[in-house]
């Protein structure tokens, strides 16, 4: 989002604690699941003081209500940076019901590569996981924990697609 000039951008999150409703949170509202608070970091070191909001699952549906939130205020982003592909595919949702055009409007990007329904008029920009590998190394832990020893510690790297929702900031 940088290299498109956005400085307007927020975060939707995967839940940062279990039990916690959907909503803004700020610095000092800790984060107590693993992967949201990596990827918030991976964000953070972008974007460090984007507003944060939270959502409370991955689903398509969640990125609706939390999207319509997200795009409901006076100060609405030029971009969103959303913690899964379903989360992104119900933000891209709600900035249609607003009127909005995607990428012309609003940026979304997602997080994991996975193929969305209902995208069809877009291509997700997103982070795209090593799906097959990262099956790989689950399945090998199991073996190794059924069989009484200690899993592998495995680190992987994303790749960026680059899809069709997300360009250049509106102009004002």
């Amino acid at each position: 989002m940088r290299e498109f000039g956005h400085e307007r951008v927020t975060l939707l999150t995967l839940p940062i604690r279990p039990g916690r409703a959907r909503g803004w949170f700020g610095h000092a509202d800790a984060v107590e699941v693993d992967v949201t608070a990596a990827r918030l970091a991976g964000a953070r070191a972008v974007y460090p003081d984007a507003p944060a909001y939270a959502a409370v699952t991955s689903s398509i549906d969640e990125g609706l209500i939390s999207g319509r939130e997200i795009l409901a205020g006076p100060d609405r982003p030029t971009a969103v940076i959303a913690q899964t592909d379903l989360l992104a595919a119900g933000v891209i949702r709600a900035a249609e019901e607003c009127g909005l055009r995607v990428p012309e409007d609003l940026s979304v990007t997602g997080f994991d590569g996975v193929e969305v329904d209902g995208l069809d008029a877009y291509e997700l920009t997103t982070l795209v996981q090593p799906a097959v590998e990262k099956g790989r190394a689950a399945g090998a832990a199991v073996v190794a924990m059924l069989a009484g020893e200690d899993a592998a510690s495995v680190t992987f790297t994303c790749s960026f697609r680059t899809g069709t929702t997300a360009g250049p900031v509106p102009p004002a």
